[in-house]
């Protein structure tokens, strides 16, 4: 098996990286009169930035998980349109936002189905359709309500337990422990530094993995940093953004998935990525998400 550490800052368009060395602020969609309308859709991307050599073959760029994203003006129904006005790096996007702005998602499923076998809580109870990959997409650390919906409010909050699938991967099975559908977020917060990523239960692993996340920013890092000395606003200009992120890129060959009391061997080829992650190799822990606002001079 081999690990792989990536932290990614130079990526900044749909195909674009940078020059190692290089330091490239994450693709940025700002609000516009008060709102920020987007689509992002969940889908397998090659990580150009990621180069893996197994012991005998071609180099591999392995297949990560991204959102490709696009202001919804310019997509046509679920498609973003080719070009500058889209963005789906690996390492993710932010969102600039400010305070009292509404922030709207339309998120779209493409990720493919993933074998049974290869999760460990396929088989638990509500974990029938963790196989069909469903995806979602929630915050960290924003002060908005986490609420399912209702008869008098069908949108949902920001809740973690909506699953959005791929209707090619099958029809998924009644879980009476979930559900499914699409969200608004109304953001009327103090500015600092947020995050977004997916999280299905039984998937957590892969949201720190391939999976799709970024960064959401309210208003500037000048609204509440100040200089100890002066007590004036800290400059944006000093201000950077990391999104960090890691992958377990595997070598051809046979290995052990443990399903609950069951162990099941099946063989991987080479550059495949670890759909759950082994937590005795993995260094990035959720504690430190992968988004920052970053002072540097």
């Amino acid at each position: 098996m081999v690990f792989t550490f990536s932290i990614v800052v130079a990526l900044v368009g749909p195909t674009t990286a940078a020059l190692s060395g290089d330091f490239v602020e994450p693709h940025v969609f700002k609000s516009s009169n008060g709102a920020l309308d987007l689509l992002m859709i969940a889908k397998p991307m090659a990580v150009p930035s990621i180069s893996f050599t197994p012991p005998s073959g071609s180099v591999i760029h392995p297949t990560g998980w991204v959102y490709e994203v696009c202001l919804r003006t310019t997509a046509s129904g679920n498609q973003c349109p080719a070009g500058s006005k889209t963005a789906s790096p690996y390492g993710g996007v932010r969102l600039a936002l400010r305070g009292g702005d509404t922030l709207k998602i339309r998120l779209v499923n493409r990720l493919p189905k993933l074998d049974p076998d290869k999760l460990t809580h396929s088989g638990d109870a509500g974990g029938a359709n963790l196989w069909r990959n469903p995806t979602n997409l929630h915050t960290h650390g924003l002060r908005v309500p986490a609420r399912a919906p209702t008869h008098a409010d069908p949108t949902f909050g920001d809740y973690i337990f909506v699953q959005i699938y791929n209707s090619t991967n099958g029809i998924p099975e009644p879980q009476a422990s979930h559900g499914h559908g699409s969200f608004v977020k109304d953001t009327t917060h103090p500015p600092a530094h947020f995050g977004f990523t997916r999280t299905c239960t039984g998937l957590r692993s892969i949201s720190s993995r391939p999976a799709s996340q970024g960064i959401i920013s309210v208003g500037e890092a000048g609204d509440y940093a100040h200089d100890e000395a002066s007590k004036a606003p800290f400059p944006d200009k000093f201000v950077r953004h990391l999104i960090l992120k890691d992958m377990q890129v595997l070598t051809a060959g046979n290995i052990q998935f443990h399903k609950g009391s069951m162990t099941v061997t099946k063989s991987v080829v080479n550059g495949e990525v670890l759909n759950q992650e082994d937590p005795a190799r993995v260094p990035l822990r959720d504690s430190l998400f992968g988004w920052s606002g970053i002072p540097g001079h």
